[in-house]
């Protein structure tokens, strides 16, 4: 099974890029469908630093809705 975590919000997501990857890493937006985005897991403090939600790939292309955008 493969799947993508998803940080809730910007600072937590930068949070795990630095954590994980130093000062090289990319955040991206991606806008999904909310039907679908209620249905994925969720994880209200994930590695002790905030909410994420976790999907499989399959439903993630499906979810998809709008562009991928970076952010940082």
């Amino acid at each position: 099974m493969e799947v993508k975590w998803f940080a809730e919000n910007l600072p937590n997501a930068t949070t795990w890029g630095e954590k994980l990857e130093g000062a090289t890493f990319r955040v991206v937006e991606i806008q999904v469908r909310t039907s679908a985005y209620e249905q994925w897991y969720r994880v209200a403090r994930l590695d002790s630093i905030g909410p994420a939600v976790v999907a499989e790939i399959p439903a993630l292309n499906d979810a998809l809705v709008g562009t991928i955008r970076t952010i940082r």
